[in-house]
This record gives structure tokens, sequence and C-alpha cells, in this order.
């Protein structure tokens, strides 16, 4: 499993180290999500099972970037700040985004690693456990996004099993200007 992450990580680095340094970006994001529903699924134990939160609570999460921007399509690798009261969790990230504006579709998969920080300090730490993400949000202004989404936590030992949570979700998202090439005359 750590192999297939180091390929990953290391094939989206040259893909974007590859560009020009004119689609290259610094991007972050700021989150607040809030779960509306939780499941897991098993076909192992027979189905699927869930149900609606009885209760709303926010998840702030900060998000940072190195993005290939080249167009209407998005790629970025970096990492995920999850916190929740007193307690922080640093996830690595890969994201493919497709603007079709004023509509953003983003699929992303966390995971393989993670450090905890807060009450309990723990990490790095590596693992089979991932967590892909479908997003569909409405893009208001340029930094503002509204939408909902779905993640999935599986550990790939146990392919079969995993727990879902649907999300609504406003993200600001603040992309540092592309880099420009320096012209020699």
């Amino acid at each position: 499993m750590k192999k297939i992450l180091l390929i990953a990580a290391l094939l989206s680095v040259i893909a974007i180290g590859s560009a020009s340094a004119q689609a290259v970006q610094f991007r972050m994001d700021a989150n607040l999500s809030v779960p509306v529903y939780w499941g897991y699924f098993s076909t192992t134990f027979g189905g699927t099972y869930g149900e609606v939160m009885q209760f709303a609570f926010v998840i702030p999460e900060f998000d940072a970037y190195v993005q290939l921007n080249m167009g209407m399509f998005r790629m970025g690798l970096g990492f995920r700040l999850f916190t929740i009261i007193l307690e922080s969790a640093a996830v690595p990230d890969i994201y493919f985004e497709l603007n079709i504006d004023p509509i953003v579709i983003r699929l992303g998969c966390s995971g393989g690693a993670f450090m905890l920080f807060g009450l309990v300090s723990a990490g790095p730490e590596f693992g089979p456990v991932i967590a892909p993400d479908l997003y569909v949000g409405f893009k208001f202004v340029e930094f503002f996004r509204a939408g909902i989404g779905c993640t999935v936590i599986m550990d790939l030992n146990y392919p079969d099993t995993g727990v879902f949570v649907p999300y609504v979700n406003a993200k600001l998202v603040i992309a540092l200007p592309e880099q420009q090439k320096a012209e020699s005359e």
C-alpha cells in the first residue's frame, strides 16, 4: 500500500512539475462541512445501514495544495487538516476538479498516512485507510462555493466494508496568482 501511494504521489509531482510554470499555483481552501447522514456498507455483514444525523455539528477544515491549473480542469497534491474540538488530523490528499462555470465537480482521495495534533499526538502513521470524496459545488464568485458531497472511509484490506458520510459544505478558495515565466531577451 505504501508503494502504491508513493508512486501515485511521485507521478503527481512529476505531472505538476513538468507543466509550464504559468499553470502551477499554490491553493488554500477553508471549509466548513456539516454531515447530514452517516452509514456503513458491508457485503460481509449484510448490506447497508445508515440514518440521518440527530444533531448538527460543523467540521472546520483547512487544505493546502500545489495545483496544476489547466483552465476547466485542475489537479492538486497537498494535505487536508481537519479539526474537531480539541483534536486535529492532517492527511495527504490528491484531487481532480472540473470547473463548468458555475458548477464545480471535485473528486479527491485522502489517506495512506496521517498525523494527529491536540490532546492525542501521533504520527506520522501509515496504513491502508483511504477516504475518497466526491463534491459538487456552486461557485457564487471565484473564491466562494457551496455544495454537497460524500466521503467514504475504507480500509483497503477490507474493501467490501466502509463508512460513508454525506455532507453540505461552504468553501473559501484562495489560489495565489499563477507563476509568471521570465521572458529572456
